[in-house]
């Protein structure tokens, strides 16, 4: 560990409270945030700040929130004032494809440091006792534990352990951009989580969904990398019909994206976009005074509109990037949230294969 005080900072900073981190590989972002018992109706985007208070507004109703995203080729997970990475189910959930390390503390006093590799919880720490690892492989937290500073601030020394694991340094970067954030259940102590009711409407109406849109179906079933433009296009559609965002520049974006080729005059389409959320954000100025309800609803064509425009982006991966990430800042009815759900998990799948 080069920098003890870049973690220091951190640690007197922005995430001066309890929480649980979790450095998951061979997993996408949802499912991440499923384990640990993020609802999906709940999922928007949000930083670290607005996550620890959304965690705290949400109670009795719900456990808590998290908040997860890439760090690299990891996923990283923070439960602010949370547990549930801590638990030994959900961790061996949570890597039953690949690996993941949780770092768990709270206001009593409690502390653990838990590793687990494909489905199997191999070594666990009480980071207040660093000479305690216990497991079916110690050793796989042993070396990290001798080489680093766990006698001098072992909470310095559990974040440098998952850059070490991970090669990725976490930073304000991550930690103040806006990444997916839900609000929790508290996960089953069965090793197989049991559906909730909630969890099986889901998976219903789901199944329901890809019944009636074949094209979406598709995706989801096969979600190779050559599909990358599809993801932009389905996902600005499900923003234009959310926020009824409509009108014959509207058609000709679509028609040029459902036929897309290397000479799609896409920048004229995207110059004629921009100028309509100009005229839009004007609209917004003038309602606002007087009409609030109709100025809010202008105010979301605008987002819809710079979904469009990032499904125009030439590059594929791009444009389905940030169509995924615009969209956030969209209310979505149920039907529309369980729609991007696919979307998201058919774009978690395709990048893994890129």
């Amino acid at each position: 560990m080069d920098d003890p005080q870049h973690y220091r900072s951190l640690l007197a900073g922005i995430l001066d409270q309890p929480m649980c981190l979790i450095w998951c590989a061979g997993i996408g972002v949802d499912e991440v945030l499923s384990g640990v018992g993020g609802q999906s109706q709940t999922v928007v985007r949000r930083s670290f700040r607005q996550t620890t208070e959304a965690a705290y507004d949400a109670m009795p109703q719900y456990a808590g929130a998290v908040l997860a995203g890439r760090l690299g080729d990891w996923v990283l997970a923070i439960e602010p004032n949370g547990f549930q990475g801590s638990r030994l189910n959900v961790l061996a959930n949570l890597s039953r494809d690949g690996r993941a390390l949780s770092v768990f503390w709270n206001a009593s006093g409690d502390a653990q440091i838990a590793y687990a590799e494909q489905g199997r919880v191999l070594a666990t720490v009480d980071p207040f006792d660093p000479e305690g690892v216990e497991g079916e492989e110690p050793e796989r937290l042993t070396a990290w534990i001798e080489a680093l500073p766990f006698d001098d601030d072992w909470k310095v020394a559990a974040l440098a352990m998952g850059e070490l694991l991970t090669g990725q340094r976490l930073g304000n970067d991550w930690l103040t951009a806006d990444h997916l954030s839900a609000l929790t259940v508290v996960v089953p102590d069965s090793d197989t989580p049991a559906p909730t009711d909630e969890r099986r409407e889901f998976i219903r109406m789901r199944d329901e969904l890809l019944l009636r849109e074949p094209r979406l179906a598709e995706l989801f079933a096969d979600p190779t990398p050559d599909r990358l433009r599809e993801i932009a296009i389905l996902t600005a559609e499900t923003a234009c019909a959310q926020t009824g965002l409509a009108g014959p520049l509207i058609d000709e974006a679509f028609a040029a994206l459902n036929t897309w080729r290397a000479d799609t005059p896409a920048w004229r389409i995207r110059e004629a976009l921009e100028e309509l959320q100009h005229d839009l954000l004007t609209q917004v100025s003038a309602a606002l005074p007087t009409a609030p309800v109709d100025a809010d609803g202008l105010q979301r064509q605008v987002f819809a509109a710079n979904v469009l425009l990032a499904a125009l982006n030439e590059d594929a991966f791009t444009a389905a990037m940030d169509t995924i990430w615009r969209i956030g800042m969209i209310w979505l009815d149920s039907e529309n949230n369980i729609r991007l759900s696919i979307l998201r998990h058919s774009y978690e799948e395709m990048k893994k294969r890129v």
